[in-house]
């Protein structure tokens, strides 16, 4: 049958739509968790949009008293962590929900404790090494004015932290980003609380934030150029201007929407360390590595799906992550711009990690030695199966690296320590600044619990567009991207 062009216009229309819907039901009709997701990007959007509608978190805070007038606030359902519920194999394993059941004064008068327990604890971890590798580009010549002012061309915004304060500014924040957001300035408020607290505040500054997936050299060429000022991200790649900022253990330690509690991340903490923490000779002998959706595909990790050897396990969809910690060997695998954030909840397993090769990293990267703390393997997985076969030969010595790991990695995600990396980088950041900043009355002032509601209707600037006008393009050099986003 040939169709005129006015009907095969039509059929391809309808043809159209019917795909749209499908992946829309694909995606946001079936219950997902973040843990789940795999790094799948759809999957996590999917996750999100079932969080804006299903939970809205309650505008009525608390004050307790501390020093920046503390607002806490939880959803109105408490911690949701829903399973997914069509997977392309059925899952076995269904996790428990961690929720928080104080509501009210007893809820304000925990989080006042715990804050409390906060300013007295010590951390074991010295990140020192750390923060001076993702400042490095800055040591000797400090960071100007011009600099940090060039930089709100990025999707990004400028935090000023002033005393006990902490106020913001966006020309040009995507709201998908919202929740990232949410989970790094409460981070940079309790830090800057804490901090207050002990009665050494942090030293009034300003810098950007840019909570996408991307790094600084992730940009297309447009929106790189030479001797650029610090940009916290996500990730650094190489030794670009990144600077590698905590803006996604919501997924572990809070809520999907960004939302975080002290007591919520204490109990996910705990739960994360209950998965992982089995017998060693309990554990499967073998590598367990999977992902769903389209994370499948990412990066090398369609290497993994075909590798034939006993001592590789590798699942192509989402996957409890109790399961995970039944295994011996767990694969860091990156996807997105280079990095994945499993390595948040591989850091809590017992187990040896072996760990793909990438020029972009999260900041406690740093924290493990390859070859003491973990197994680095080649970027395409070439030699993942012959490097199964010596670590299974060699029991005692895999057990005792999976005890360095899991030590580590647990005590690196305690809050006491995350605050510390927090800190020592603001503080550090602060005496390379040569200006001096000022005060911004004008801007939002940020109160710690404040939701994607309280960003989404303060997060941008629509009253001056020439506040943040277009860097001309820089064609007198060429400016690589370190990895597709």
């Amino acid at each position: 049958m040939v169709l005129s062009p006015r009907e095969a216009m039509v059929a391809t229309s309808v043809c159209g739509a019917i795909v749209l819907v499908s992946l829309v039901f694909y995606y946001t009709g079936q219950t997902t968790d973040v843990h789940d997701c795999g790094g799948s990007g759809a999957c996590q959007v999917a996750y999100l949009q079932q969080q804006e509608t299903r939970i809205q978190p309650s505008s009525k805070g608390v004050v307790p008293p501390t020093p920046s007038q503390l607002h806490f606030q939880a959803s109105k359902d408490g911690l949701n962590t829903p399973r997914a519920t069509k997977p392309p194999i059925p899952r076995t394993i269904k996790t428990k929900k961690v929720t928080v059941t104080l509501k009210g004064r007893e809820l304000e008068e925990e989080e006042e404790r715990l804050f409390a327990e906060l300013v007295d604890d010590q951390c074991m971890v010295d990140w020192t090494g750390t923060i001076h590798h993702e400042l490095a580009n800055w040591l000797e010549t400090g960071v100007s004015l011009q600099q940090v002012d060039e930089l709100c061309v990025r999707k990004a915004m400028r935090i000023s932290v002033r005393g006990n304060e902490v106020r913001h500014m966006a020309w040009n924040l995507p709201s998908i980003n919202l929740h990232r957001v949410v989970s790094a300035v409460w981070l940079i408020q309790l830090a800057v609380d804490r901090s207050v607290a002990r009665k050494n505040p942090i030293p009034n500054l300003e810098i950007m934030l840019q909570p996408g997936d991307g790094s600084y050299s992730t940009a297309g060429p447009s929106m790189q150029w030479l001797d650029p000022g610090p940009l916290l991200s996500n990730i650094k790649c190489g030794n670009d201007a990144s600077v590698s900022f905590p803006m996604t253990l919501h997924d572990q330690f809070g809520e999907g929407t960004g939302d975080h509690l002290i007591s919520l991340w204490h109990k996910r903490l705990e739960q994360l360390v209950s998965w992982g923490n089995g017998a060693w000779l309990e554990k499967k002998n073998s590598a367990f590595f999977s992902a769903g959706f389209g994370a499948t595909i990412r990066g090398n990790r369609s290497a993994l799906f075909k590798m034939e050897s006993p001592l590789v396990t590798a699942i192509p969809h989402g996957f409890p992550l109790t399961e995970y910690g039944t295994y011996r060997y767990l694969i860091y695998a990156y996807g997105h711009c280079g990095w994945s954030r499993r390595l948040h909840e591989l850091a809590m397993m017992r187990t040896v990690v072996l760990m793909e090769h990438s020029t972009c990293r999260e900041y406690m990267h740093h924290l493990f030695e390859p070859g003491k703390d973990y197994v680095p393997v080649a970027e395409d997985f070439s030699n993942v199966e012959a490097t199964m076969e010596k670590l299974a030969a060699n029991e005692k010595a895999s057990h005792e690296m999976a005890e360095q790991w899991f030590k580590k990695g647990v005590e690196s995600f305690r809050l006491t320590c995350v605050l510390d990396y927090v800190e020592g980088l603001l503080r550090k950041y602060a005496s390379l600044q040569r200006f001096t900043p000022g005060p911004r009355p004008d801007w939002p002032l940020y109160k710690l619990g404040a939701n994607k509601d309280y960003f989404r209707e303060t997060g941008r600037d629509m009253h001056n567009e020439d506040a943040c006008p277009p860097r001309p393009l820089d064609i007198t050099h060429h400016f690589a991207r370190s990895h597709v986003c």
